[in-house]
């Protein structure tokens, strides 16, 4: 059995029931959005792996590090304190 749907206007609800339906309507928002975002997330997903795999060449090895160079870095400075010791 199917209760008839009542409109009640927001002015006459108690501090309650405002409550209750600004709560409602931000989880239904939420709901909303969220749901955008996973798809969002999803489809860039779908669309990087998409193109991962084009770039793929099976002529190609595996990238490999076949000699390394000497870092450009000034050596560091010791503490005068731990130098002493």
């Amino acid at each position: 059995m199917e209760r008839p749907r009542r409109i009640i206007e927001f002015e006459q609800l108690n501090a309650l029931g405002k409550t209750v339906f600004v709560a409602g309507m931000a989880a239904h928002a939420g709901k909303g959005l969220l749901k955008r975002l996973i798809r969002h997330v999803a489809r860039i997903a779908v669309e990087s792996k998409r193109a991962f795999e084009q770039g793929m060449n099976p002529d190609i090895e595996e990238a490999r590090v076949i000699e390394e160079a000497p870092s450009e870095r000034p050596p560091e400075k010791q503490n005068p304190s731990t130098a002493a010791s």
